[in-house]
């Protein structure tokens, strides 16, 4: 897609995503949440700033996580796609490269972990945890340093950069044949003045990441359930 394409296309959806939020909230409102503790509770405990989206799969939890981790990028549909393309952290999350993992069947987990978030935790059919970190804010200056492992991870504390982490998880629910499943994204901005600037940021982006990040779920369940009937 040409760049002034997905600029188009993204503040169009913005515009339909601000006007749809409210109803949302008061459908998610009454989606169940999952208890803690999780595995991102022990990558990255403390943070300033988080989201959480959930929904239910009408299959089992052993299906769901395995749609969480098949799932391509092009199931997100067109308007998500633009909205990770032109944004910076999201971008980061799927969009960047030549092999271009937005409009191609890689499974979006795997094409996240090549494109610089790696993947910091895992529990068998239950969760998945990735992370960066980075000026997320800054048109130019981006990246962070690399990162080599989970521990890394967790002990990075520079002032300059922010610290994310996001989740994939699914339970059991209590009806047989559904599972609860949900995203979270937790980050953590060490410094006050770098944490004034990433605020700035999270406001305007925060719309569009929770839309794609309702579109993820949706596209999760639906594999899964998909996945269950054949």
């Amino acid at each position: 897609m040409r760049p002034r394409f997905i600029v188009v296309i993204a503040l169009a959806g913005l515009a339909a995503i601000a006007v749809g939020r409210a109803a949302w909230g008061m459908h998610s409102a009454a989606v169940r949440r999952i208890a803690r503790p999780t595995l991102l509770d022990e990558i990255l405990p403390e943070f300033e700033f988080s989201s959480v989206y959930s929904t239910i799969a009408a299959a089992d939890a052993g299906t769901t996580y395995r749609a969480a981790l098949e799932l391509p990028a092009e199931d997100l549909g067109m308007l998500a796609r633009a909205l990770l393309a032109a944004r910076g952290l999201p971008g980061r999350l799927v969009g960047a490269g030549d092999e271009q993992p937005l409009t191609g069947s890689r499974p979006l987990l795997e094409a996240m972990g090549d494109l610089g978030f790696r993947i910091l935790a895992t529990e068998p059919d239950g969760e998945v945890v990735f992370g960066d970190v980075g000026r997320f804010w800054s048109v130019r200056d981006i990246a962070g340093p690399p990162i080599g492992s989970t521990q890394e991870f967790i002990e990075f504390d520079h002032p300059g950069f922010a610290k994310v982490a996001a989740n994939v998880v699914v339970r059991a629910a209590p009806e047989p044949g559904r599972t609860i499943l949900q995203t979270e994204t937790r980050v953590h901005v060490p410094d006050p003045d770098v944490r004034r600037r990433f605020a700035a940021y999270w406001l305007v982006i925060e719309g569009g990441s929770g839309f794609i990040r309702r579109r993820w779920l949706g596209a999760i369940a639906r594999r899964a359930e998909q996945s269950r009937l054949s």
